[in-house]
Formats: structure tokens, sequence, C-alpha cells
């Protein structure tokens, strides 16, 4: 239904000077009015290096899957013919190219959907301000990050993002977000427009906590900004892990043949998927190791906090057998009087959902529904500890097998290139190291920085000898790192790791026992993995219950809970 009415909508803006053609004219006359939801979709990477591959691939999925929405995409240093490198380069599988010494090779890059401008603030601000003023009634507004994400700046301690060659704060965020909402009271018909923030990078629960909440020594530091919401795959704690993207995610849902998988996905049986349907479906379906988080989930948070009800004893007469108190459920929408419905179906899928959830975690976790929230959260703690420490022990692993796959590969690979091929591939790399890693240092001015990154465009760039015709040193970097993930538990590679080549130093030049390492402290991290998600989603779940069974008494806080779930309850459509 909203599809169709948005896609029309399209039409018309597109086709509207078509007054040669009047048949067309009356049928667009006569089509419902265009939708004008607005999305800003932004990924500056910070620099070249660091500016990764999946970051084009999110804002690509963002493009195709708000294609009802007008879009403006902001990216890198925006639209710049022929310009310096200003991203890591992928190989077909759009995994970041690197050199022996894991730094990354460097390309110029843009989004395949294209570039409206750079990821600077000053555009960002410009566009947000742009988008708010063309929105019609009921129009949303979504701002979409894809990034490197910081828990904290130097100074202001804030949450960040990295925009190109500079970091947006999480309070810079928060004063633009006010302006929005400004901007949007000005005219009594906008005033109520949802603003949707998705944060899809590390630490982007603090993001959106800061962004949407005043912080000490404001006095309201419990009252979100009005109509405004968020998402993020990660909370304000953690990293978002390649290959967990919220858009990602959404781009899977919609692609689904399967009207069983969109069936679990659309809660409310509404016949559209919203983005608080998809943050739940990665919660429930443990797509990431991180914990998706929302912005209704930071107002629960926020209520336990700020009421003090974090007693044993409430927590004890929470549960009903993994279940949310029932009675206290039916009070809870009791109170809603008489509110809309549409609410109180978001409210009656909320509860339904976090009973659903409470279940399910204890199962996953392995631990009763009786136990202590002091024990659990005891638990918890002892199980990330362990997952930290099987990540570490990984890390080690992978450093030690890394230089046996490089050897390995490298002494196939010769069979089939020439030693000039090889010659030149190893003297570029070589040249790229000591470019890159002068790249790092905090003293390069601008001019050196071009200087070096032409050079460097210009060393990738060139051609080497092979056996099979003419490739580029990239292109055979590219077949060395899938020979690496193919070679790793071959039995050639298994005799080879065994007889590692000695050092001047007297010492193997790696560890005989490296793949067995590795493989063990996979299996390790795997275990550790598994234990820790449901405990994780367990604790939260736990809280959002004891904050639902608290909020019913207080009609501000559950006036204000719904209308985060109503601006989370905005469709991939383009509408509540």
């Amino acid at each position: 239904m909203g599809w169709h009415r948005l896609k029309v909508g399209n039409l018309t803006k597109r086709y509207v000077g078509a007054f040669f053609y009047p048949p067309l004219m009356l049928v667009l006359a006569l089509a419902p009015s265009a939708q004008a939801a607005e999305a800003i979709l932004v990924n500056g990477g910070g620099s070249a290096v660091g500016n990764r591959c999946d970051f084009f691939r999110d804002i690509d999925r963002a493009d195709r899957v708000l294609d009802a929405w007008g879009r403006v995409r902001l990216s890198a240093d925006g639209n710049v013919p022929n310009g310096p490198p200003n991203s890591e380069k992928c190989d077909s599988s759009g995994n970041t190219i690197k050199d022996p010494s894991h730094r990354p090779i460097l390309t110029r890059q843009t989004p395949q959907s294209g570039v409206d401008g750079a990821a600077r603030f000053a555009e960002l601000r410009t566009q947000v301000l742009k988008s708010a003023a063309s929105l019609k009634p009921g129009d949303p507004l979504l701002l979409y990050f894809t990034d490197h994400g910081g828990n904290s700046s130097s100074k202001a301690k804030d949450h960040s993002i990295a925009l190109w060659n500079e970091t947006l704060t999480s309070t810079q965020m928060h004063d633009l977000l006010a302006e929005v909402r400004e901007a949007l009271k000005k005219n009594p018909a906008t005033a109520n427009n949802k603003v949707v923030l998705i944060h899809d990078h590390c630490f982007g629960g603090g993001m959106i906590e800061e962004e949407l909440w005043q912080r000490p020594p404001a006095k309201d530091t419990t009252t979100p900004i009005e109509n405004t919401c968020g998402f993020s795959p990660a909370s304000g704690s953690e990293y978002a892990y390649d290959g967990e993207s919220f858009m990602k995610m959404s781009d899977q849902i919609l692609k689904s043949r399967s009207s069983k998988l969109k069936g679990s996905v659309d809660r409310d049986h509404s016949g559209d998927i919203s983005f608080g349907e998809v943050k739940r479906y990665m919660e429930r379906s443990y797509s990431t190791q991180s914990v998706p988080t929302s912005s209704s989930d930071l107002f629960l948070a926020k209520y336990l906090d700020a009421h003090d009800i974090h007693s044993e004893k409430n927590r004890r007469e929470l549960l009903d057998g993994c279940a949310l108190d029932k009675s206290k459920s039916k009070q809870l929408l009791n109170s809603l009087g008489a509110i809309q419905d549409s609410s109180r179906v978001l409210l009656e899928t909320k509860l339904k959902s976090v009973r659903e959830d409470l279940g399910q975690y204890y199962i996953g976790a392995g631990i009763s529904p009786s136990t202590s929230m002091a024990q659990i959260e005891k638990l918890h703690k002892q199980r990330q500890e362990n997952l930290r420490n099987a990540q570490n022990a990984l890390a080690d692993a992978q450093k030690a097998v890394s230089p046996a796959l490089y050897a390995f590969t490298l002494k196939q690979m010769k069979s089939e290139l020439s030693d000039r091929a090889i010659d030149l591939v190893e003297k570029a790399l070589q040249i790229s190291r000591a470019l890159i890693e002068k790249l790092d240092r905090d003293d390069i001015t601008g001019t050196e920085k071009k200087e070096i990154e032409a050079e460097l465009q210009k060393i990738r760039e060139t051609p080497v000898d092979t056996l099979k015709g003419h490739l580029k040193q990239t292109e055979i970097r590219t077949e060395m790192r899938r020979r690496f993930s193919a070679s790793i538990n071959t039995a050639a590679f298994k005799q080879f790791a065994q007889n590692p080549p000695i050092n001047s130093d007297g010492k193997p030049a790696w560890p005989a026992d490296c793949l067995a390492k590795h493989n063990t402290a996979t299996k390790i991290e795997s275990t550790a993995l598994g234990k820790t998600h449901s405990l994780s989603r367990l604790v939260g779940a736990v809280r959002q219950a004891e904050a639902l069974n608290q909020i019913g008494q207080d009609p501000e806080a559950l006036n204000t809970y719904l209308k985060l779930l109503e601006c989370e309850n905005v469709t991939i459509g383009g509408q509540s």
C-alpha cells in the first residue's frame, strides 16, 4: 500500500513537466499526493586509510533499501574528478586488500549509487536543514551514518563519528537535531514529523543516547528530543563487527522471497516492515556479536536509573515463569485509557516480545528463571571476560599463522609468476609500506600527504609481467588473499606449516603448531561467543521488563515511551 503510493509520488516529481502528454498528467493529478520522506546517507571514513569498502557497500544498500525516499549521499571527499585515493581497495568479495604487513592498499572510490557532496559537517548541516524544510506533513527525515565510531573525544568526552578529515561529535548532532526540531515547529503541520537516526557503526548506541538526551548540568536529563528516535547495531560501549550492518539486515529482509521470514519480522502484522522490527529481528536472530540498541531501550534504562527501582525484591516479583508479570501488563494496557489504537498495538506487541525474549534468553544462557539478577550480572561479566580472552587468543593465533600462509602462498604462486613479477610486487609493497607509515605520522602536511598518495597510486598501477599475461600487482594481492583462506586446512599447508624455515637468529620463522593453535582458538572463540549472546540479551530483556512493570504508574513517562515506539515504527517505505 505505502510502497505503491510512494512510487507514484516519485513519478509525479519526475514527470511534472510532461505537459505534452495530457493523459499522463491526468493520471498523475488523480494519484495520491507525493511523499516527501527524505534520507541523508553519510560515510566519511576519516581519511583514505580507514575508509573501508563496506562503508560504500552500506551506502549503496541504504540507497537500494530506501528507494521510496528522496536521498542525499555524502561520501568521503565528495565527487572530485580524478582526485587522490579516498578509500581502501577491495577484492571482488568486498574485502580490503592488504600487503603482507596488513596495511591496506588505497584507491579512489565513490558509491555506485552516486555522491552528492563531501562528508563534512558543514555540508551535512546544510543538507539536513534543506531536507527538513522540504518535508510535507507527516513525512519523516532519516539520517543514516556508516563510519568509524568513537566512544569519546579528547575534550568533550562525547561519542563521535569519523567524517572526512574531521570528527562529528554527539554534542554537535544534539545541537543540529534541536535546530531541525525548531525548524519543523515553525510550521504547525510539520511540528510532529519524525526524525529517525541509524548509526551503523561502533559505539552507535552512545551516539543515540547523547544526541537525544541532555546531559548534566542540564536539569532535565530523562526526556529525549521530541519525535526523534534512533537505532544502532551496537551499544555505546561495543564494537559493531564486520558484516553486522543494520542496513545489510534490512536489505536481506526486503530481498527475501520467504513469506515466513517477512511474517516473523512484521510483528504487528501491518504488512510493512518498520525500522523497529528490523532491530528486533537482529536481536532474535543472533545475527550480531554486539547487542542492537534503540532509543526506546535507552529510555527504559534511563527510567530505571532515574527512579532507583533496581532492587532485588522488584526483580524477584517481576518474573512469572520467564514471563513479564501478567497482572501488571494488563494494568499497563488499561492505563492507556483513550489513547489511539496504534499505540495500544505497539505496546501490546512490545509486551509480547519481552515475554518471548525472556523465555528464549534464559534457555539460551543455560540458566534458570529463578536466578537472581545479581547472579545473572556476575555471570554476564565473567562470560564477557572469557569472550575477550578468547578473542585475544584468536588474534595471537592468527598473527602466528599469517606468515606461514603468506610464505606458502607465495611459494605456490612462484610456479605461476615470473621471478620479475614477484620482485616487482615485493619491491612495490616495500615502498608502499614505507609511504603508508609516513602517512600515519601526525606532523605530515596536507601537501606532503597528497604527494605520497599520488606516489602510492602510481605504484599500485604499475603493471607486472606474469606467465599468464599482464596483471596489476593489486590483482596478484587479491589472488593471494583468496588463496590464504583456501589454504588454511589443506594437507599441503599443514605439512608446510610443520617445517618452518629458520631465521638468522636460529629461531623458526613461525611456531610449528601455529595451525593447531589457530583452529583451537577459533573453536574457543566461537563457543565463548555463543554463550555470551543469550546472557547479554537476557540482561537487557530483564531490565526492560522491570521498567515496563513500573512505567504504567507514570503517565508522562508512558507517553514519552509510546512516542519513541511510534517514531521507531516508521516503515522502510517511509511512513508510520
